[in-house]
């Protein structure tokens, strides 16, 4: 049997150990960390086809979803099928949404919505400064805590998978990696180490076009344990933030003035406003999106205010409490590119750099890549 190393333990890392096995491969899995606690766990739990331009990317992101159900399956994790709700509250916002539906509508199943409509889909609509909305049927939910924990134990139960955790990666020379737990050898070795993108020594030059995004968000509880939102919602800064909306140039660049015209520190703290519900029926709230490799640690009471106030505009939030808040870390290119990935030498791949939707694409990704090179 052949043999391979998976370095890193996010979604990037499991996703590849989960596909490396499923074609044949023992693998040990090595993280310094003793369970997921990175980016992976700090994000909404959303599968997020709808924001993928049409070709490779959508059908990568849709190939994710599937894995992700099997997945909930095998390993037992919640995963629900939620689909997503876009609101508008002015006429650019309106535009945007029209044109996405005309181009995609019939191939992806996107309808607009009127304002009871879109009552009807989710209670928590706010209708005082509706103009329009577009419904998606293809996103999905899990918890991700939960799920990468979930997931994590049913690979670790696999004969052929061996996890060692509390390791300390120092250096990756095929076919050996070096750790502070000793050395291991395989036939191949996949490097997914995320936003720690400079901690391992590689037989490679380490100038990639990388950068740190600092995130901030906030979870609450809903007074009502059976409080049901139905489905994610999220409105003008979603047509500013995704790939697909983008596409529609001179719309966007409208609700980007817009959205700069109401207050600049939109922009300025890169937020993307989006409320989904985790399995645990707790309401996740976000985010924020500072570029720097040394981030600030601190998390801002302002940007959570802000963040809040933009949603009220379009979202009615039920009596709740706050449960917790924290930042979290990925790593993006800075060239525009959607992914990284390199041969560092005979046997060793170097995975990273796909940015905020690794649960979007990761599982997708990495299927292609082990089929294409293990």
């Amino acid at each position: 049997m052949k043999k391979a190393i998976v370095v890193g333990s996010g979604i990037i890392g499991l996703s590849a150990t989960y596909h490396l096995w499923r074609k044949g491969y023992q693998v040990v899995l090595i993280d310094r960390y003793h369970r997921p606690v990175g980016a992976s766990i700090r994000n909404f739990g959303m599968i997020w086809p709808v924001g993928l331009t049409d070709g490779p990317m959508y059908e990568r992101a849709m190939r994710t979803r599937s894995h992700w159900k099997t997945l909930s399956s095998e390993a037992g994790f919640w995963f629900r099928e939620s689909g997503s709700l876009h609101i508008a509250t002015t006429l650019a916002e309106a535009e945007l949404l029209s044109q996405m539906t005309k181009a995609f509508g019939s191939e992806r199943g996107y309808r607009l919505q009127s304002k009871r409509e879109a009552e009807r889909i989710s209670p928590m609509v706010q209708t005082k400064d509706f103009v329009s909305a577009m419904y998606s049927p293809n996103e999905a939910l899990i918890d991700s805590p939960m799920a990468l924990d979930a997931l994590s134990k049913f690979l670790e139960e696999q004969d052929a998978i061996t996890f060692v955790r509390g390791a300390a990666v120092h250096e990756v020379r095929h076919p050996e990696v070096l750790t502070s737990k000793g050395t291991f050898a395989a036939d191949q070795i996949w490097v997914a180490t995320g936003m720690d993108f400079d901690a391992v020594r590689l037989q490679a030059p380490t100038d990639r076009p990388f950068v740190r995004v600092k995130l901030q968000m906030l979870r609450f509880q809903p007074s009502n344990q059976e409080f049901d939102m139905k489905v994610p919602l999220c409105g003008g800064t979603s047509l500013i933030h995704y790939a697909s909306f983008q596409a529609f140039k001179e719309a966007s660049n409208a609700v980007k003035e817009e959205l700069k015209a109401r207050d600049p520190r939109i922009l300025q703290w890169g937020i993307h406003a989006m409320v989904s519900q985790n399995g645990r029926g707790q309401l996740v709230v976000g985010d924020t999106h500072e570029y720097d490799n040394s981030p600030d640690p601190f998390a801002l009471e302002e940007q959570n205010a802000l963040v809040l106030k933009y949603l009220k505009q379009f979202i009615k939030f039920p009596k709740m409490e706050l449960q917790a808040t924290w930042n979290g870390w990925y790593t993006k290119r800075t060239d525009g590119g959607t992914e990284w990935f390199e041969q560092i030498e005979p046997g060793v791949f170097y995975v990273n750099g796909i940015g905020g939707v690794g649960m979007t694409l990761g599982l997708g990704w990495l299927d292609e890549l082990v089929e294409n090179h293990a």
